[in-house]
């Protein structure tokens, strides 16, 4: 299994798989092949969302080749991240609070805002184009787990940038 995958052959086959298994062909079948269908349906759906996901699928691929990413125990990341983590979160709540003055220039806030928004995606994209060289080129499971934890960081502040451009526009 590679990190790398064709979106379009994955939404595929999962449409062609739910076409078979999908619990509506079972309405008139008997309740332990309703069940069974149900099941499978479920099973289909799970791996989908888990392969359509990158950082689902790059966890996956890690604990297929023997390296959970136990985000729970395994909480070590590395100084120079945390602190480009941290003034980037400064950033926005800088931004945040200058919107909030009366006095703010709020299309100067929006713009400084976007251009955040433009650095956090850059930092997805190399990280996801990392993560796809250390599985698929390098196989190096130890080096994907610190690219992946940090891309969930980066996924959240993404989130908080998209909410906090809402935030602006209302």
């Amino acid at each position: 299994m590679r990190f790398e995958i064709n979106r379009s052959e994955l939404d595929q086959r999962f449409r062609q798989l739910q076409a078979v298994v999908h619990p509506d062909k079972f309405a008139n079948a008997s309740a332990p092949e309703q069940r069974h269908a149900a099941e499978q349906s479920m099973n289909i759906n799970d791996a989908y969302q888990t392969l359509k996901d990158p950082v689902k699928r790059a966890m996956l691929l890690c604990a297929i080749r023997g390296h959970e990413v136990n985000l729970n125990t395994n909480t070590a990341m590395t100084s120079k991240f945390l602190v480009e983590q941290m003034q980037l979160r400064e950033t926005l709540e800088d931004l945040l609070s200058t919107a909030k003055s009366i006095s703010a220039n709020l299309s100067q806030c929006e713009d400084q805002l976007e251009a955040l928004h433009e650095e956090v995606e850059l930092a997805q994209r190399t990280r996801l184009a990392q993560l796809n060289s250390q599985l698929d080129v390098h196989n190096n499971t130890a080096e994907a787990v610190s690219l992946i934890k940090e891309l969930m960081f980066f996924n959240k502040l993404a989130l908080e940038v998209d909410d906090a451009q809402v935030l602006l526009q209302n």
